[in-house]
């Protein structure tokens, strides 16, 4: 028996995943992560509610139609207040229209199948509550649950790394038979906090007798942090089949291997190799002599002559032109004027770090290279430092060595940053 109601959260801010915005829009496997998540649960959901901030509802509620004729099923979007943030607030927010049993999730966390599984086989004995769980083998900035007597009875939200309570970590993966009951107890709390879900969700568990726990041991992606783009980005090319559209043109001294799929009209020129996984989107054009392997190359890009792109994500109409791009993300309209590259290694060999909010995070990534933003221009001979991130609307000078991150609507040049004024 199907679930009543599947609550997708993705209303929020999404402050962390600067220079990048909406998580729900990137696209993976030719499918915005959006419709990945409806198509996956429209198989064990009978409607599928989705909480938006009010700035993407219009994009999103043009698509609905399209996505409710192709997985058979009912859509329907929860405009999240903007005074009731985080995930309580987007509880909070659907009060008025969801109604019985639901299950709550992120829009940004991939999981495997085995994990709906074992929820509908738990689903089955008819519990208030279902929690799930991964193990971890090293700390994660998240909740973790706590145990007594083998059993769940309560969640420490960001523990220190020498204060776990355990060695699970919540996902964000909650049944309840009576969404009311979450809006009740969230709606006690203090409803400007952003950890009102994890308070109402420990009342829940303290006073519900039918609970269970999912020890989830498959495969999870969460784009949390930018960074995170580009794991995801390699789940979903390890899973996809080759697939070349008939419109596509290929020089004969051009090398295809692995698993490549190449759109409509991708044209790939003279000694040119693509070295699979790697997905390369509709009219594209690979200059010559250029090398792509195991990245996403957006649709309407040009990768110019002995470019090389690596384990990186490339977002639509991006223009290279002799560069070397190395686990980087490239968001939409990014240009590299010639010359230009990102470092993505230390020389010291240790992880790279990135700062969110002040504070400088362990990436737990050996390679990273540049994260940049929508619209902007990388000046000719430039090179960017490992972990760097780049605004929206930014210009880089040419011959600028960028070390720092850059807030979006930035000139920077021969080491001075200002306001880019040719901003309209």
């Amino acid at each position: 028996m199907k679930i009543k109601n599947i609550y997708i959260l993705a209303g929020g801010d999404g402050s962390r995943f600067w220079p990048l915005k909406e998580k729900e829009s990137f696209v993976f496997a030719g499918v915005s992560l959006l419709e990945y998540q409806i198509g996956f649960f429209s198989k064990i959901g009978e409607k599928i509610y989705i909480a938006v901030s009010v700035d993407s509802e219009g994009k999103i509620k043009k698509k609905l139609p399209e996505w409710s004729k192709k997985y058979r099923i009912s859509l329907e979007l929860v405009i999240q207040n903007k005074d009731l943030p985080g995930q309580g607030g987007a509880i909070l927010s659907a009060k008025d229209a969801i109604k019985g049993e639901s299950l709550i999730l992120n829009v940004n966390d991939v999981f495997s199948e085995s994990l709906v599984q074992v929820l509908m086989e738990k689903k089955a004995r008819k519990p208030e509550l279902i929690l799930a769980g991964k193990k971890m083998d090293r700390y994660f900035p998240g909740g973790y649950f706590v145990f007594k007597n083998d059993r769940i009875s309560g969640i420490v939200e960001k523990p220190g790394e020498n204060d776990l309570p355990s060695d699970y970590v919540r996902l964000v993966f909650d049944y309840v038979d009576n969404i009311s009951k979450l809006v009740e107890v969230i709606d006690r709390s203090d409803k400007k906090s952003d950890d009102t879900y994890e308070k109402g969700l420990n009342r829940l568990l303290n006073r519900s007798s039918g609970k269970e726990f999912i020890a989830y041991d498959g495969y999870w992606y969460s784009l949390k942090f930018p960074w995170h783009v580009l794991s995801m980005m390699k789940h979903f090319l390890e899973k996809s089949e080759s697939f070349i559209d008939g419109s596509v043109s290929i020089a004969k001294t051009a090398l295809i291997e692995g698993k490549v799929r190449l759109g409509k009209g991708v044209k790939i020129g003279d000694y040119a190799k693509i070295l699979g996984p790697c997905q390369i989107g509709e009219g594209t054009v690979i200059g010559d002599y250029s090398l792509i392997r195991e990245s996403q190359v957006g649709s309407g890009c040009l990768i110019g002559g002995h470019s090389e792109v690596a384990r990186s994500y490339i977002g639509d109409s991006v223009y290279l032109h002799r560069n070397y791009i190395g686990d980087s993300v490239l968001d939409k309209e990014v240009s590299f004027g010639a010359g230009a590259v990102t470092a993505n290694f230390r020389f010291d060999g240790k992880n790279v770090g990135s700062v969110v909010a002040g504070d400088n995070k362990n990436t737990q990534m050996v390679k990273l290279g540049a994260i940049i933003g929508k619209l902007t221009k990388v000046g000719i001979n430039s090179s960017l430092l490992p972990g760097v991130k780049i605004g929206q609307n930014c210009q880089i000078g040419p011959a600028s060595i960028i070390f720092k991150d850059l807030p979006d609507g930035m000139f920077s040049f021969q080491g001075k940053t200002v306001k880019n004024r040719n901003i309209l």
